[in-house]
């Protein structure tokens, strides 16, 4: 779980997994800009 998680943020909606690379999806995380993550 990421330290800075927020409940609506939807952390983990969405996962990729590809080899040795895993990706997490946060789709209403604000950072960085206006609905961005």
């Amino acid at each position: 779980m990421a330290a800075d998680a927020a409940g609506s943020s939807e952390f983990g909606s969405s996962v990729a997994i590809s080899g040795d690379t895993l990706v997490v999806g946060a789709p209403f995380t604000a950072a960085g800009g206006a609905k961005v993550g």
